[in-house]
């Protein structure tokens, strides 16, 4: 710890960083338990991490988008259903409809419409 605090208060004077009372490291894990939020912090009705694992829902995009191409997976190819090749980019899903294959194109399995073409 010794090394790793000269080598922090090294780079800010390289810097020109002032990195005085701020340390190089913060580990809460050094601590012998998790710590508990009493009444005195408004916490007192929570009894775990877990019981606020629901607003998650509320913050993480990534949930939403996760759940939205799910669905729209399902949609396309029913449950269980499966597709015969990987996307191109799986990033740009959002390049919609537009390239709906055409009529006489084989019904299953494939990709969905909404996903850009391989």
């Amino acid at each position: 710890m010794t090394s790793l605090s000269a080598a922090w208060r090294e780079l800010g004077e390289l810097t020109g960083a002032e990195l005085d009372g701020v340390p190089p490291v913060h580990e809460v894990s050094l601590l012998p338990q998790p710590v508990r939020l009493g009444r005195a912090h408004g916490y007192d009705g929570v009894r775990s991490l877990a019981d606020l694992t629901p607003l998650l829902m509320l913050f993480d995009r990534g949930l939403a988008v996760r759940r939205d191409l799910r669905d729209r997976f399902v949609v396309e190819f029913g449950h269980g259903g499966a597709a015969a090749s990987p996307p191109a980019h799986p990033c740009c899903a959002s390049r919609s409809r537009a390239r709906r294959p055409a009529a006489s194109a084989p019904a299953v399995p494939r990709w969905p419409t909404w996903w850009p073409a391989a």
